[in-house]
């Protein structure tokens, strides 16, 4: 059984409302979001749901006090 704090490629796309591949890949290029927190095969990936939320919220922070998301 997957823990339940984990969310793959599908529930990523869900979360931040996008809808293909290649723009999760762009944000993580950009660091806009994380890597992933497990990858158990090139088309396997999972994300910890706490810490994704946690490093979009610094994210969110950083572009209100003048960085850039």
């Amino acid at each position: 059984m997957i823990n339940e704090n984990l969310i793959n490629t599908k529930g990523l796309k869900e979360l931040l409302h996008i809808k293909g591949d290649s723009t999760i890949w762009r944000y993580i290029k950009e660091g806009k979001i994380p890597q992933p927190t497990l990858t158990i095969s090139r088309s396997m990936r999972l994300w910890d749901k706490n810490e994704l939320l946690a490093y979009l919220t610094a994210k969110s922070q950083e572009n209100t006090q003048g960085g850039e998301l």
